[in-house]
């Protein structure tokens, strides 16, 4: 692989280094491969398109360009080959740094998917409280309506026109379950918050600095994105929220923490109880969604439901995220 195999060096978190140097000969053909691809394109006077002369193009191109046409080349050829030949698999872009010009020396740090360790599971297991209903919310509820639908006195015959329900008793008893299930979302909902705050609190997990930034640059790109579809510059976004950048940048670093850690300890949770959803299921709960659509909406959404798309995968997902919660939220 090059002139010389690459030095490897395992380091922590997950990561490994890989150092090339590409000297002679296999700069130079590098070198010649890169002025004739350039050639090609080149539009110099005096000869015709993609006829200029080698020696002429490479006086055009600035040594810094020239480089990392060679580097480009380089890594085309034998990055593949390093991952295969070490079994290496990059979580994100391997981060490449130029260490020497003479000769190319070219440090490749590549990420993996760091280990996971639970602490103990038994804290993912968040127990439900109890759901009551109380007759002073019921009452309350009972008094908003009557002030907002100006009524004088609750009977039987005002609950029956207001809403064609028989009785005051049978709108209590409406009430009663409307509350319940308003208290159940809560419930669910607050149990599946401090569920992920445990996966990702209870874990033990070297996390990359490269992982870090890496993370950080997505949540910078995905606010700037918002931003601009608000047109609005990011300066004028600081001075609205009152932050400075450097407040947003060390939120955004903490952010991205707990991002990865959640991410990371939810597939532990995944893998470790090998929660899977078949493509059969899979089918029968996309065509459940669908049916529950609109006409029109379901024409639009049905085609992007199909294997191998986007959609497709993110339903896998969440359908296995449903698993892995009813599991732990009995």
């Amino acid at each position: 692989m090059g002139d010389a195999p690459p030095v490897i060096e395992k380091l922590s978190h997950a990561r490994t280094r890989c150092t090339f140097t590409i000297a002679d000969p296999e700069r130079s053909a590098l070198e010649h491969g890169a002025l004739e691809r350039m050639a090609k394109k080149s539009q110099v006077k005096g000869f015709r398109t993609g006829h200029t002369p080698l020696e002429i193009i490479k006086v055009q191109t600035k040594p810094e360009a020239l480089t990392e046409h060679i580097i480009h080349a380089f890594l085309q050829e034998h990055l593949p080959k390093l991952l295969k030949e070490q079994k290496l698999t990059p979580i994100i872009h391997p981060k490449i740094e130029l260490t020497s010009h003479t000769p190319i020396t070219l440090s490749i740090i590549i990420v993996e998917k760091p280990a996971v360790k639970f602490r103990g599971q038994d804290a993912l297991r968040i127990k439900k409280k109890e759901i009551i209903v109380t007759n002073e919310e019921i009452t309350k509820t009972l008094d908003t309506l009557k002030k907002e639908h100006a009524i004088a006195e609750w009977t039987d015959a005002v609950t029956q026109k207001q809403w064609g329900i028989p009785s005051l008793e049978h709108l209590r008893t409406s009430i009663t379950e409307a509350l319940k299930r308003q208290k159940e979302q809560a419930e669910q909902k607050r149990r599946e918050e401090a569920f992920f705050e445990q996966v990702q609190s209870g874990i033990d997990i070297d996390l990359a600095q490269e992982l870090l930034e890496d993370e950080e640059r997505q949540m910078l790109g995905s606010l700037q994105e918002n931003l601009r579809t608000q047109n609005l510059s990011f300066a004028e976004w600081l001075k609205r929220t009152k932050k400075s950048e450097e407040t947003v940048r060390t939120d955004m670093r903490q952010g991205a923490e707990r991002r990865l850690r959640l991410r990371f300890g939810i597939d532990a949770l995944l893998q470790e109880h090998n929660i899977a959803v078949s493509d059969d299921e899979l089918t029968k709960g996309i065509a459940e969604l669908l049916r529950s659509l609109p006409h029109v909406e379901r024409a639009r959404l049905a085609p992007l439901y199909t294997p191998g798309d986007e959609s497709y995968e993110r339903f896998r997902w969440q359908r296995r995220m449903q698993k892995l919660l009813a599991m732990f939220l009995e």
